[in-house]
């Protein structure tokens, strides 16, 4: 069972006393109706009464959100089976759910314009239309309360038919699910929200709804992450007076790398960590920083020091040397529907180091979750040889990708 689904059943507490759900998924739900309506047309309506009512009761269980056409058609097929069954009250309650979800909906083949079931429906009449605003819904955030296949703006809907309710989470996904009856609106599903288009929504959406706008991600919260980095790097070695241990030469090649970061608030003010070790044989550095940092709305100010290592060629031998620098950066935070965007730009710039990064992350908000992002940099060291006095400049650059598991907001 899928984890909406799970939800679904668990929220629902209409369903705490019957069977789990079997996943019904919308086109098993387009070939049932299919199947109905063929049985009706050939004239074995009991068969296409009892498949309609099969799906009908299975819906409860629907994985998608159906179109409204598609639950007009649901809808026609049940008035047609009231219909049958010489039910002219069922008849009628369907047929006019149907009209509502889908005003000018298409018939089933069985039923012709003068067919005695569109006939009853001219007499008595659409449904009775509940009054606007008469009361406002608890909807989770960037969700939605759907109502056969139509988005739930207000209380104007049809009091006196079957009407078939979905709650979506902020993903989008159904977590409950079940059938209205004779205008009675769930009393747990009444609030003080204001329904918004949720910003998953695919569809066309009521006129003057506003869209839902995440609440922006704070930097206030706690957020740590690990991962790991990939990509491709450049490092360059000159002396002002090239010898045989010490020569000019440049590499290129691969970067790989395995790091944490830390942002945790103490108020406004927090601390950063910044950690990053180079994979064996690889191009990039290793480094590691550590301050305090400033949160100022969406942008968060980090000052602090530490060190990263430069890689030195030697004759045949490529050594790393720590270098020891402060670390000042700036990095902003947005939110992306669900998610948050992190970029950031960090270095110290020295007479003997300078040590540029930059990044750019997406990354999940609250709880266990997923980090990716693009990052980038340049350092440049100079040395001086103790014993010779001459310079070495040492200079790289690099780019890559990462990824890996992320916490917090």
């Amino acid at each position: 069972m899928s984890p909406s689904l799970l939800g679904l059943w668990l929220a629902a507490p209409s369903f705490a006393q019957e069977e789990l759900c079997r996943p019904l998924e919308l086109a098993a739900l387009v070939e049932g109706l299919d199947s109905s309506e063929l049985a009706f047309e050939q004239g074995n309506s009991g068969r296409g009464t009892a498949i309609v009512d099969e799906y009908k009761g299975k819906m409860r269980c629907l994985t998608e959100l159906p179109t409204p056409a598609i639950m007009a058609r649901l809808a026609s097929l049940e008035a047609l089976a009231g219909h049958f069954d010489q039910d002219p009250d069922r008849s009628v309650r369907w047929a006019r759910a149907a009209e509502w979800v889908v005003p000018g909906h298409i018939w089933p083949g069985a039923v012709a314009a003068d067919h005695p079931l569109r006939t009853l429906l001219v007499a008595e009449g659409p449904a009775t239309i509940g009054e606007k605003g008469r009361f406002q819904f608890e909807i989770p955030d960037n969700g939605a309360l759907v109502v056969s296949g139509r988005l739930l703006v207000d209380t104007d809907l049809a009091t006196d038919v079957p009407l078939f309710l979905q709650v979506c989470n902020g993903e989008g996904q159904v977590v409950r699910a079940e059938w209205l009856e004779g205008g009675a609106f769930p009393e747990d599903l009444t609030g003080n929200d204001a329904p918004t288009v949720p910003t998953w929504w695919s569809r066309e959406a009521p006129s003057g709804v506003p869209r839902f706008v995440p609440a922006a991600p704070t930097t206030r919260a706690l957020r740590a992450a690990v991962w790991g980095a990939g990509g491709g790097g450049f490092v360059g070695q000159s002396l002002d007076e090239p010898g045989a241990f010490l020569a000019a030469q440049d590499a290129a090649g691969g970067v790989g790398s395995l790091g944490a970061t830390l942002r945790a608030p103490l108020g406004p003010v927090g601390v950063f960590a910044d950690l990053r070790g180079s994979l064996p044989g690889a191009v990039g550095l290793s480094e590691g920083f550590a301050g305090l940092s400033l949160a100022a709305g969406p942008v968060t100010f980090l000052a602090g020091g530490g060190g990263a290592t430069s890689p030195v060629f030697e004759a045949d031998e490529r050594r790393r040397l720590l270098v020891w620098q402060p670390r000042l950066g700036a990095e902003v935070t947005v939110p992306v529907g669900s998610l948050a965007l992190d970029a950031g730009v960090a270095g110290s710039w020295l007479p003997w180091a300078s040590h540029a990064r930059l990044g750019v992350d997406l990354h999940s908000v609250g709880g266990l979750g997923w980090t990716a992002g693009l990052e980038g940099g340049l350092v440049s060291t100079r040395f001086v040889q103790p014993t010779s006095d001459r310079t070495l400049q040492v200079t790289g650059l690099w780019a890559g990708v990462r990824a890996g598991l992320s916490f917090g907001g």
